[in-house]
């Protein structure tokens, strides 16, 4: 989730409210990112292939250039504008506290308003993702469950370990595959293997976007023995080919 991505970057574009009109519309893909909150009416987004439904409370990330359609009906958000954004999925998070959320994205307007300073606004919208951090933290969730908290601890330390798998795993922490994929579920709900691949493409975005390390590489040190195979989801989950982001 865009909350919890630790290699998060953006410049902060713009911050504003929007009234959208009743009606059906076609957005092309644009150079920017957006990040929003709806106040008002509803929003449904077709993006992908896949039916977004938004209402009061809602928040929609969208990531560059994707184009979709969008059908509103007596809506308002507050829509935060990012440039140079490198998180690329499109997400609908439903706000726990939505009045203090609201609030939050005011002051990012307000902010930027005041034309004192952009890195202000900036870091209220660090503080609003890292509120959504702690609001929606499985560990926090799992706080009672010290025994997954402890699992997950090893995995986000040895996840580069191309050794490392669900078998081993349960026999370290003495608990049975069952009750180890019931854990995930409840917790993050996906699989344990979907919980390792984002935190080893994750590693592999960072570590290519700094240009220092080649695809070959960074395929070994992100826990994958297959340079073909580790180009084939990275390009899945990022849409680019890891040498091309290098490039």
């Amino acid at each position: 989730m865009i909350y919890n991505y630790d290699n998060l970057l953006f410049n902060l574009i713009t911050a504003k409210v929007y009234f959208h009109e009743n009606g059906t519309f076609n957005v092309k893909e644009r150079p920017f990112s957006a990040l929003s909150i709806r106040t008002k009416g509803y929003g449904t987004f077709e993006i992908n292939g896949k039916t977004y439904n938004t209402e009061v409370g809602d928040l929609l990330f969208m990531p560059e250039n994707t184009p979709y359609i969008v059908k509103y009906d007596n809506s308002e958000s507050i829509v935060v504008h990012l440039s140079d954004c490198n998180y690329k999925e499109v997400e609908k998070i439903t706000l726990k506290n939505f009045e203090r959320y609201k609030l939050l994205f005011k002051h990012i307007v307000d902010e930027l308003k005041s034309g004192f300073s952009v890195n202000g606004a900036k870091s209220f919208l660090y503080g609003f993702l890292q509120s959504l951090n702690n609001d929606f933290n499985p560990l926090l969730s799992a706080e009672s469950d010290k025994a997954f908290i402890e699992v997950i601890k090893y995995i986000n330390v040895n996840f580069s370990n191309s050794n490392l798998n669900y078998q081993d795993i349960c026999k370290r922490f003495f608990i049975s595959e069952a009750t180890l994929r019931r854990k995930f579920q409840r917790y993050f709900n996906i699989s344990f293997i979907d919980y390792l691949t984002k935190l080893r493409l994750d590693k592999a975005f960072s570590m290519l976007s700094s240009g220092n390390v080649t695809a070959t590489q960074t395929c070994y040190e992100c826990g994958y023995v297959d340079p073909k195979y580790f180009s084939r989801i990275f390009k899945k989950k990022f849409n680019i080919q890891p040498s091309n982001l290098i490039k």
